[in-house]
C-alpha cells in the first residue's frame, strides 16, 4: 500500500499531541492537567483510528479477503514487540530505579504487552500497547464478518446506540478499563469498514464537519474541568476517544497533502519510537534535574536519540 502523505501529517500531530500532554503534566500545573490528560486521550484516539482505517484500506486492497492470522501475526509481532523490547531495556532500569524494585509479574506482563494489567511507574503509557493488541484481534475478525454491506449511516446508528447503552449501564462499565475498549472497538469497527466513506464524507461536507468536530472537541474538553472525569469517568473516556476519531475523519477527509518533507517524513515514520521512549526518559530525568528547561531541552533531545537507534536497530533484523 502506497505512504500517504496526509496520514503522515495526522501521526505527527497525534505524537506531538501525546508529548503536549506529558509536557503538560509534568512541567505544568494542577489546573492544566486536564488539559494534558484530554489531549493525550484524544491523540492516542488519533493513532486508533488511523489504525483501523490503514487495515480496513489493506483489506478492501486485497479484495475483502479473510486476513491470513498467521501473515497479519508475524507482522504486527516484529513491528509491536521489537522496539517494545528494545524500550524496556531503557524502561526497566528506570522503573526500578525509580521505585527501588521491579517484581517478576510486571516484568513478564510488560514482556507481552500487557501494560494495562500491571504497568510500569515509569511506563503508563504503554497500556497503549494492550488496547492496539486487541484491535488487532478484532481487524481479523472483521475481515471476516463481511460487515462491508452495512451502509455508513448504519454503523453510525450502531454507535450511537453502544453509547446509549454505556450512558444507561454506566455503574457497570464506569472504569477505563471497561468502558475504552468497548467504545474503541465499536468505532474501530467503523473505521475499519467505512473509513474511506466517511472520510469522503467530511471532504465533501468541510464545513460541517469542521463545526461538529470543534463541538466535540470543546464538549470534550469541558467535560473535565465540570468535574466529569471524578464523577463519570467512562463517559468522559467515551467523548474523548469519539472526539479523536471524529478528528481524525475530518482532517483525513479535508487534508491533502501530496507530499511532505523529508524532516516531516521522517518523524512521522519514528513517531512509535518516540512514543515508547519518551515517558522513561522524562521520569528519569526528573530525579536528576531542577532546571525545567534544561530538563525539556534534554528529555526532547535524548527521546529522539532513542527512538532513532531503536528504529536503526529494527531496520537490521533479518
Amino acid at each position: 500500500m502506497k505512504r500517504n502523505a496526509s496520514l503522515d501529517v495526522i501521526r505527527l500531530m497525534a505524537m506531538t499531541g501525546v508529548l503536549l500532554d506529558h509536557y503538560i503534566v509534568y512541567f505544568g500545573n494542577s489546573y492544566l492537567n486536564y488539559s494534558g490528560l484530554y489531549l493525550g486521550g484524544v491523540s492516542v484516539a488519533l493513532f486508533f483510528a488511523l489504525s483501523a482505517y490503514l487495515f480496513g484500506e489493506i483489506w478492501k486492497i486485497g479484495k475483502c479477503k479473510p486476513f491470513c492470522i498467521k501473515d497479519f501475526a508475524k507482522k504486527r509481532f516484529l513491528r509491536i514487540y521489537l522496539p517494545l523490547w528494545l524500550s524496556l531495556l531503557l524502561a526497566f532500569p528506570i522503573d526500578w530505579y525509580v521505585k527501588g524494585e521491579l517484581d517478576t509479574t510486571t516484568f513478564a506482563a510488560n514482556i507481552v504487552g500487557l501494560n494495562w494489567l500491571r504497568p510500569l511507574q515509569t511506563g503508563g503509557h504503554l497500556w497503549y500497547i494492550t488496547m492496539l493488541l486487541v484491535l488487532y484481534v478484532c481487524f481479523v475478525v472483521f475481515s471476516r464478518l463481511k460487515l462491508e454491506r452495512w451502509s455508513l449511516k448504519a454503523f453510525v446508528i450502531a454507535l450511537l446506540v453502544v453509547v446509549g447503552l454505556m450512558a444507561v449501564m454506566e455503574q457497570i462499565i464506569g472504569s477505563v478499563s471497561k468502558a475504552l475498549p468497548l467504545i474503541a472497538v465499536s468505532l474501530a469497527a467503523l473505521m475499519f469498514y467505512k473509513g474511506r466513506e466517511a472520510c469522503s464524507w467530511a471532504g465533501n461536507h468541510r464545513s460541517m464537519s469542521w463545526v461538529a468536530t470543534t463541538v466535540l472537541l470543546i464538549g470534550a474538553l469541558s467535560l473535565f474541568y465540570i468535574g466529569w472525569w471524578e464523577a463519570h469517568k467512562a463517559m468522559v473516556i467515551v467523548a474523548y476517544t469519539i472526539t479523536g476519531f471524529a478528528l481524525f475523519v475530518t482532517i483525513a477527509g479535508c487534508l491533502k497533502v501530496e507530499s511532505i518533507s523529508s524532516v516531516t517524513s521522517h518523524f512521522a515514520n519514528i513517531s512509535y519510537e518516540i512514543y515508547l521512549v519518551h515517558l522513561p526518559v522524562i521520569e528519569l530525568l526528573l530525579r536528576m534535574i531542577d532546571n525545567k528547561m534544561v530538563l525539556l531541552v534534554l528529555w526532547l533531545v535524548m527521546t529522539y536519540i532513542g527512538a532513532c537507534a531503536i528504529k536503526k536497530v529494527e531496520s537490521l533484523r533479518i
